[in-house]
């Protein structure tokens, strides 16, 4: 069996959303893949994070994450996550 680029990117998002659970139990920061489909959530999240850079990520993170409550020690690593899955896209 062959891995398109749609499951990979699949795969990615679900585990990304697996490890953001660990640190935001509300599961609505980015929508569910069973209520939409993957080009949709590629579309949702280029316009959130268009390739302007890890600086600017940051920023929409932080705004995205406000109303969450995350401790501080925490925002890091979910920007991280969340960083590191937008260059995963931007690369593929």
């Amino acid at each position: 069996m062959t891995l398109t680029r749609k499951d990979l990117i699949t795969e990615k998002y679900t585990e990304l959303k697996i490890k953001l659970q660990e640190y935001i139990i509300d599961d609505s920061l980015f929508p569910s893949i069973e209520n939409i489909d993957i080009g949709d959530i590629i579309f949702y999240l280029n316009f959130y994070f268009p390739k302007n850079g890890q600086s600017e990520y940051i920023s929409t993170i932080e705004k995205l994450l406000k109303p969450f409550e995350i401790s501080d020690d925490d925002i890091s690593e979910v920007t991280n996550l969340i960083i590191d899955f937008i260059t995963f896209l931007n690369n593929i």
